[in-house]
């Protein structure tokens, strides 16, 4: 053999199976340096997978403490509950805002509020206006059993934008509050044709109010003097008439004891003089003020 002091074999056999053991250790060899790649490359992913979840946790832990500080601040602004309860109420929804989080689902405080136990669904919900209805100028001498019983007997509603949620001089069969989104004010019975905007918080249909506290109860729905329209996709809590109606029944003495406006400021009067032509609407009649 080359480089050595042997004496190279003249055997066919013994010549090929030195290279025979020769090619088995190259391929040996490759062998080893193939898994010893595929492990350095399997433990790489495996590094680069742990620095991933490791990013996933952090991220998920800001999004936790964002969320935290939102619902915090929903609860103050929308929820009504005791202090001794807020710590306990908080953390289960924390609870359910971390197992969104780690399902790669955001979503706002609605959406998560939506998913979460119906036991602590009904418990929000039976707290969740009356801080918003206590703000209406016109509810906020009702007593909070009045004010429970209107938020009972309202839905959250969604509308898309530039739709009509109530246009004017048809019947007024809603009253709503704005949970998102922007409704346009406008009316033509001014000279400059006046608008405004309402957005969160916002309260429209108050004469509905007015309206429930006539004493002898009238078949009557008032006519919008102006339109309400979604300028943006809205949603909102939607309190029907016919509802309404449902809630005076059960707590007219309320109503009759809220101090009722000046008849100037009502705007229409269903106790004098024969009503004018009137239509049905959702059970309701509606008519033109006078």
């Amino acid at each position: 053999s080359l480089g050595s002091n042997l004496q190279p074999s003249i055997t066919t056999w013994e010549n090929l199976f030195a290279a025979f053991v020769s090619i088995i250790g190259l391929l040996l060899f490759i062998y080893l340096i193939g898994n010893l790649q595929m492990y350095m490359q399997f433990d790489a992913a495996r590094e680069e997978a742990r620095k991933e979840r490791v990013n996933q946790e952090m991220k998920t832990e800001r999004r936790l403490k964002e969320k935290d500080r939102e619902i915090a601040f929903w609860l103050s602004e929308n929820v009504n509950i005791p202090q001794n309860e807020k710590d306990k109420v908080k953390s289960q929804i924390m609870r359910t805002v971390k197992h969104e989080l780690e399902e790669l689902r955001g979503g706002d405080v609605e959406e998560i509020l939506s998913i979460l136990p119906s036991e602590l669904q009904s418990y929000l919900n039976s707290h969740m206006m009356w801080k918003k209805l206590q703000k209406v100028p016109k509810l906020d001498s009702l007593d909070e059993q009045v004010l429970k019983a209107i938020w009972t007997h309202s839905k959250t509603l969604k509308y898309a934008a530039k739709t009509d949620i109530i246009k004017e001089n048809e019947p007024i069969d809603k009253m709503f509050f704005i949970i998102e989104g922007v409704v346009k004010i406008e009316s033509s019975r001014t000279t400059d044709r006046s608008s405004a905007q309402l957005k969160a918080g916002d309260f429209f249909g108050e004469e509905l109010v007015d309206w429930a506290t006539i004493a002898v109860f009238p078949n009557l729905l008032p006519l919008s003097t102006s339109s309400a329209k979604a300028t943006k996709d809205v949603k909102a809590r939607v309190l029907l008439a016919s509802d309404l109606c449902d809630v005076v029944s059960l707590f007219r003495d309320h109503f009759r004891k809220r101090k009722r406006p000046p008849p100037d400021l009502v705007g229409f009067n269903c106790a004098s003089a024969p009503p004018p032509p009137h239509r049905t609407v959702s059970g309701l009649t509606a008519y033109r003020p006078w």
